[in-house]
């Protein structure tokens, strides 16, 4: 019960001005928390292991840490037929969709979401309703499926969000509003998604989501011809995740600001942070998100050009090699 507790105590907290604390917090406790669960799902009270898992959902993602063992945890908890409350079923559906987004896995995560959104609307619960249409709506991005109907998707859980008036979702919402657009070619679009995001996320101390829309933002300013303020931007992400250790993030953001620094005449450096961020997913267990692969496919292509054969492999090699630490290092002072 203390680790459940604690749990849900930073699942709200993750979402505000001590969210820095939080994620220390959890990280000090993680050894407890893996034996807290092991002990419950044993037979003890799945039902407490299935909230303990089920409120970890952001720190889980946003850090990148035990995408594959939380897997394995939740599978665990949902064998547990009749024995979890349904409104308990639906948020840890929840949470393994959005592991599963991490992961790569987007048919699997599409299909939990849209679980969790049977599971919630049968018992009205409101805010794992906005959860889950979000979550189908970024998952079903990588099947091609029509933008039209996942912003339909994307909108209706941006509305309950604000009828909640619950910022953390509205933040996400708008950020989903955002990559839809982007995918579309709708950069205008997609830059005023991204800005109210940002606004959002900055009114309530949500540094994550802040840092998540300055990077995107980036890609923005790479598409506008903008590369000074692609590379601020991407800068300005990869500070914020590395100071709350959110190493999923940061290694998306080596990525994201690679495309600028290419453009700015250093394709070396660019192709050495590319690989090193895909370096560091692998090992995490991690997948680049839809939208940002279609990005990310561009700027290597963009890259390759700028450099022979040989030159690129050796400068991928060289950043497959480097260190998380130095490749951050790198990309913050070598622009």
């Amino acid at each position: 019960m203390y680790f459940v507790t604690l749990a849900e105590c930073a699942e709200i907290e993750l979402h505000g001005v001590r969210q820095e604390y939080w994620y220390a917090r959890l990280m000090d406790e993680l050894d407890n928390i893996r034996t807290a669960f092991n002990w419950a799902i044993s037979g003890v009270d799945v039902e407490l292991g299935a909230r303990l898992v089920a409120a970890l959902r952001d720190f889980l993602y946003f850090t990148g840490l035990l995408l594959s063992e939380s897997s394995a945890w939740i599978d665990r908890v949902l064998e547990a037929e009749g024995r979890i409350p349904p409104v308990v079923r639906a948020k840890t559906t929840n949470t393994y969709s959005r592991v599963a987004y991490a992961r790569g896995e987007f048919a699997k995560g599409a299909r939990l979401a849209r679980q969790a959104l049977a599971l919630a609307r049968e018992i009205n619960d409101i805010e794992t309703c906005a959860w889950a249409y979000l979550f189908i709506s970024i998952h079903s991005t990588a099947s091609y499926v029509q933008i039209k109907e996942l912003y339909t998707l994307a909108e209706e859980g941006l509305s309950l969000f604000r009828e909640l008036d619950h910022k953390a979702g509205i933040a996400l919402g708008l950020n989903t509003l955002g990559e839809l657009a982007r995918l579309d070619g709708d950069y205008a679009h997609a830059r005023r998604a991204y800005e109210e995001c940002q606004a959002v996320s900055k009114e309530t101390g949500n540094r994550r989501h802040e840092a998540i829309s300055s990077a995107n933002l980036s890609y923005i300013a790479y598409h506008e011809g903008n590369y000074d303020q692609a590379i601020d931007c991407g800068k300005k992400a990869l500070a914020l995740s590395n100071s709350l250790q959110m190493e999923h993030m940061s290694a998306w953001f080596l990525a994201a600001i690679a495309g600028a620094i290419g453009a700015k005449g250093k394709p070396w450096l660019a192709a050495r942070l590319l690989a090193a961020s895909e370096s560091q997913m692998e090992a995490m267990g991690a997948s680049t998100q839809p939208a940002d692969k279609f990005e990310l496919d561009q700027f290597k292509e963009a890259i390759r050009e700028q450099l022979s054969d040989a030159e690129f492999n050796e400068a991928w090699a060289e950043g497959r090699a480097m260190s998380f630490v130095e490749a951050i290092a790198e990309a913050m002072g070598g622009t």
